[in-house]
């Protein structure tokens, strides 16, 4: 019974608890291999991060005359690039009632890789990089960021300002529940150092783990080079050019259920804004390991005292027929218990130190 039925039934409720959080095993065999995980490598843009741009100042919009504020909401609301649409979000986060009208009269062009322009009351308003929009040397960067834009009228310049990427909203908790449960956490981008930097600043990773200007075969260059052979790697990526590191892990994961070839690559796949309960599938594969070492643990203990009885001459047939069924009823009770969905205060419990693999790794 320990082998037949409650084994089978302890990964289908451990997987069912994860589906009601929203992360789906493709894999069977990943709760198996999760074990072994002792390093999470996770890619940024996408992952990490939810690909979008935030004004890190946006008292700046304040500071602007009226009739440049009303010619850089028409500018914005007519692109669809993300620091546009990251500016057009601060200026219509105040009421309704104080945004400007958008003038079908106005034309806005957009030159590829330089910025928006307008003209409009004998003024020309730009938006874009620096040398598109003045060469003025005036202004120092408004706040360390990502991405920065300059807006400016008839060459000169207005203001700078600053963007950063929002992270999404349980990265942080997550990558600390990760590294209280033992495991070392690696972020790999092809982004440039800035925003790779930055981004390990907000998420409270250590700077050696961290690696930027990445191509797709130096991600998987990477993996290879922090599993070691060792086979304790999980990879979470949600571009096709996270494929090969994929390959290059012992497991991979990926929120990316919409992409042609992702998933099926992957182990598992989770939905919605953010990382999905990561660390409480490694917990959960964990648990799910105990608990059946220790039904074929009682399983054992019961044959080895049911089979001493019964050479002691002291079992009968009603005997028997009480015991099987009781042992086996007593398993399956035994497991739905342990895995069993606690309440969500006790789920967000702080998790056990993982035990080192090998001896060496104490030393590390």
């Amino acid at each position: 019974c320990a082998l037949g039925v409650a084994t089978p039934l302890a990964y289908e409720l451990v997987q069912a608890r994860l589906r009601r959080r929203g992360l789906f095993v493709r894999h069977a065999s990943f709760l198996d291999r999760a074990l072994r995980v002792r390093k999470v490598l996770f890619d940024k843009t996408g992952t990490l991060t939810l690909g979008q741009l935030t004004l890190a100042a946006p008292e700046q919009l304040d500071q602007l005359p009226g009739e440049a504020r009303a010619a850089l909401y028409q500018m914005v609301a007519r692109s669809n690039h993300p620091v546009s649409q990251a500016l057009l979000r601060a200026l219509s986060a105040g009421p309704e009632a104080g945004r400007p009208a958008l003038d079908p009269t106005l034309t806005i062009t957009e030159e590829p890789g330089q910025g928006l322009t307008l003209r409009h009351r004998d003024h020309e308003y730009r938006l874009g990089r620096r040398g598109f929009v003045t060469t003025s040397a005036e202004l120092a960067p408004a706040s360390p960021a990502d991405v920065s834009a300059f807006f400016g009228r008839d060459g000169e310049l207005l203001c700078q300002y600053g963007f950063v990427e929002d992270l999404c909203p349980d990265a942080r908790t997550e990558v600390e529940q990760l590294q209280r449960a033992g495991l070392s956490v690696w972020m790999l981008s092809g982004d440039t150092a800035p925003k790779v930097a930055d981004s390990a600043r907000r998420l409270g990773l250590a700077r050696e783990r961290v690696y930027s200007g990445l191509s797709p075969e130096d991600k998987a260059r990477q993996v290879r080079l922090v599993d070691g052979g060792a086979g304790d790697t999980l990879m979470i990526g949600d571009g096709i050019n996270d494929a090969l590191a994929f390959a290059a892990a012992a497991c991979a994961g990926t929120p990316a259920v919409d992409r042609p070839t992702l998933p099926e690559r992957a182990d598992f796949y989770f939905l919605g804004v953010g990382l999905g309960p990561i660390a409480l599938a490694l917990e959960l594969a964990r648990k799910t390991h105990a608990v059946i070492r220790r039904n074929l643990c009682l399983a054992a203990l019961y044959n080895a005292v049911v089979l001493g009885l019964s050479l002691g001459g002291l079992m009968t047939p009603l005997r028997c027929a009480i015991a099987m069924p009781l042992s086996s009823l007593l398993i399956l009770l035994a497991t739905v218990h342990s895995l069993r969905e606690q309440p969500a205060k006790k789920e967000l419990a702080e998790p056990r130190p993982l035990p080192a693999l090998y001896p060496a790794e104490a030393q590390l």
